[in-house]
């Protein structure tokens, strides 16, 4: 289901350890079922069961020193 993903973009990803680092922090969200990420796009796509909203997920990024825009 479309509606369960929520599409962000995190220009401060320059890695595979900060890739990482995000994964380990958005996993730890109560509702995310797992998160893609490209390194090169510095895009996540964040798969959900439709219970997390955009702001958790920008809260817990921001938590870890990350900002990130939610793309439409």
């Amino acid at each position: 289901n479309k509606g369960n993903i929520i599409n962000l973009f995190i220009p401060g990803i320059q890695d595979g350890s900060s890739a990482a680092e995000i994964d380990n922090a958005l996993m730890q969200i109560k509702g995310v079922i797992k998160t893609e990420i490209n390194v090169a796009e510095k895009t996540v796509a964040v798969v959900t069961d439709g219970s997390v909203k955009p702001e958790d997920v920008l809260k817990e990024l921001k938590n870890i020193g990350y900002d990130a825009e939610v793309k439409k």
